[in-house]
């Protein structure tokens, strides 16, 4: 278990990297086309009460403000928007990313000292949102995918507002960041304990 759990870990680090930069160069593609619908918008708004809101409390957008999906303010990159070659990477790194850390938790489990690690961000996402979204306490079925540059990749970032408050996923740079501080105190914590020295049986 040892030997896969270290697999795993660097598989992990792969796919990681291989997100980061994938994100970048669509998220720089995303804040240009938002920039060149800044005109389109401000005219919609005349006709729009909620936009001329949005722009109200907004006088002086930016490109990273707009570039967050279809709705704005909100990641809103779904599946049956086409997607390019580049997002279908990125959301397949993603997608595996949590395959790979729950089969990393699933071994810690089984050592010693790490029998009851676990990471509620990564299972909530493999098993509620990829693995088993048809079971009844999830049924979170749309197959839509987002990405910001504050969250990273974010699994069934679209919903219908009955669906909002459903297993959301804050994303993969929040979790990620919350599995490597879980692992660390773990981890840590175990070494701890295999490094004190046990107390000897009193001589009778």
């Amino acid at each position: 278990m040892a030997q896969e759990a270290s697999k795993q870990l660097g598989d992990l680090e792969f796919l990681s990297v291989s997100i980061f930069k994938a994100l970048d160069p669509l998220l720089s593609k995303q804040a240009d086309a938002a920039q060149a619908l800044l005109p389109m918008l401000l005219e919609a708004a005349k006709a729009d009460p909620a936009l001329a809101e949005w722009f109200a409390k907004n006088p002086n957008p930016k490109a990273r403000s707009l570039a967050k999906g279809g709705t704005l303010g909100a990641p809103t990159r779904a599946n049956f928007v086409r997607e390019s070659p580049e997002e279908q990477r990125l959301r397949l790194d993603a997608e595996a990313y949590y395959y790979h850390a729950h089969r990393l938790l699933s071994c810690l489990q089984r050592l010693p000292g790490l029998e009851t690690v676990k990471c509620r961000e990564i299972e909530i996402v493999r098993n509620q949102l990829l693995e088993h979204p048809e079971k009844k306490d999830s049924q979170v079925l749309l197959p839509t995918f987002a990405y910001t540059r504050e969250a990273g990749p974010v699994i069934k970032g679209t919903r219908s507002t009955s669906q909002a408050a459903i297993h959301p996923d804050s994303g993969f740079i929040p979790n990620s960041r919350v599995l490597a501080e879980t692992l660390i105190i773990a981890l840590s914590t175990a070494i701890t304990r295999i490094k004190a020295p046990t107390t000897p049986s009193a001589a009778t």
